[in-house]
């Protein structure tokens, strides 16, 4: 302990060269526009693994680091990408000739974009900073709490990780745009005997009582699902966590929003249904990006393009508002670009009506499954709103009440679910967005 806070206290990040690249890039008569995001940092990484503090797998660490991307239009209309680290201003000969090589012909190449208002969006703790700064008890305190919370519930192999990081973030162009933001980072999961884990992630650290939470639940989880139970198969209703109906959104709404796939033909929607405003869920069904939420992941000013951040329906009383555009699919759609989250939440899901607790949305099931995890969506059609989809980990619910564990096959279309009036959301303990009680076919996994 007293070798890693040695460690941290004496840990500098590299000096910034946000200025200095910025100067070379001025200074080039050959490249007519240039933009690049940078990020630098220190960090803290810390964890068990199979209920060891330490060891190979998991040793407690601290780093620095500086990294991003960057963007360049040349005097003769050819662009480039090129990642940038801390060596980029000293080799910035070697690297401008590497990123030259890389030049190709865009058509449709985003101009850079002058500077605009940016929200004030609050991305830092000064609590995580603390934590690199010579005080890292909390981190192993949690650790020890997860194993001992676990372990109480007879969880034989505890996996748990931890990481804190802090640092600054730049955004800069040709065209006069000089973002800079300082950011945090912490993150904490654990898992129980590889049947189930939880994780949170924040710009701050994570709070006694959602701790104790995010612990006591999967330790009870993972005794109940080394309870083997049955159901009867064929359609009913399943409950989706907050987790699990993320992953049905970003697969068949997030995939077919896309600016990409919309322009390009690619997705569900075409550019005339956002225009005529196309009914794709209930009218009580609304879906935003919001890169203004207070401490969370998606938490920014602006995009790595300059767009500035903000909150902007996609979805709108059940009918298509806008897809996600960057500079360039803006572009070409003839629409404005919008805000871009960086990291979760990437789409909110909101709701019109009144939300039900989890118990509540349990309590609503005579027959059915509670599914802790899907495997097999990135297999699936986005366009076409169908799946089937092994579902390893779930619980049967009976007459309202949770049971043991049984393996399904969920099948069903979730566009189709999205317009059931028997459809039903609910609230649920440390999530933004909801979980949901969806109808579908369920049948038992095949056993091989």
């Amino acid at each position: 302990m007293n070798n890693l806070h040695s460690a941290i206290s004496n840990l500098h990040s590299e000096r910034h060269l946000a200025e200095s690249l910025a100067e070379l890039l001025d200074a080039r008569p050959d490249v007519v526009g240039w933009r690049f995001d940078v990020s630098e940092g220190r960090s803290l990484q810390a964890g068990l693994k199979d209920s060891r503090l330490g060891g190979p797998y998991e040793p407690p660490s601290v780093s620095a680091g500086t990294g991003g991307g960057l963007y360049l239009r040349w005097s003769d209309g050819l662009v480039s990408h090129g990642d940038v680290d801390v060596r980029a201003v000293e080799q910035f000969e070697q690297r401008l000739a590497a990123w030259r090589l890389t030049a190709f012909e865009d058509p449709w190449a985003p101009e850079i974009l002058e500077p605009r208002p940016m929200p004030e969006v609050e991305t830092r703790d000064p609590a995580v900073e603390a934590l690199l700064e010579g005080n890292p008890e909390f981190v192993f305190d949690l650790l020890a709490r997860a194993r001992q919370g676990a372990t109480a519930h007879r969880v034989g192999l505890v996996d748990a990780g931890t990481g804190a990081s802090a640092g600054e973030r730049f955004v800069f162009n040709s065209r006069g745009l000089r973002m800079r933001s300082p950011e945090t980072s912490f993150s904490f999961w654990l898992s129980g005997d590889d049947l189930y884990w939880r994780s949170f992630h924040k710009r701050r650290p994570i709070g006694d009582d959602e701790a104790l939470f995010l612990i006591e639940d999967v330790g009870r989880t993972v005794e109940a699902l080394k309870q083997p139970d049955q159901f009867s198969p064929g359609p009913m209703p399943v409950v989706l966590p907050p987790s699990v109906l993320e992953e049905f959104v970003r697969t068949f709404l997030g995939a077919n929003l896309a600016g990409s796939g919309v322009v390009n033909g690619q997705s569900a929607f075409k550019l005339e249904d956002f225009t005529s405003g196309r009914q794709v869920a209930r009218a009580d069904v609304d879906l935003w990006v919001d890169t203004t939420l207070p401490l969370e992941p998606a938490a920014s000013p602006c995009s790595s393009e300059g767009v500035p951040g903000g909150r902007l329906a996609l979805v709108r009383g059940g009918k298509l508002v806008t897809p996600m555009l960057d500079l360039k699919y803006a572009a070409r759609a003839g629409l404005p670009p919008t805000p871009v989250p960086r990291g979760h939440p990437g789409l909110l899901l909101r709701l019109g009506s009144p939300l039900a607790t989890e118990s509540q949305l349990i309590g609503q099931v005579e027959r059915g499954l509670l599914v802790l995890s899907v495997l097999g969506m990135h297999t699936q059609d986005p366009t076409t709103g169908t799946y089937s989809l092994v579902a390893p980990q779930s619980r049967v619910i009976r007459n309202g009440q949770l049971g043991g564990t049984a393996k399904a096959v969920l099948a069903g279309n979730f566009f189709a679910n999205l317009q059931d009036a028997a459809t039903r959301f609910a609230s649920f303990p440390l999530e933004l967005n909801p979980g949901a009680l969806l109808h579908c076919t369920v049948t038992a996994e095949a056993q091989p």
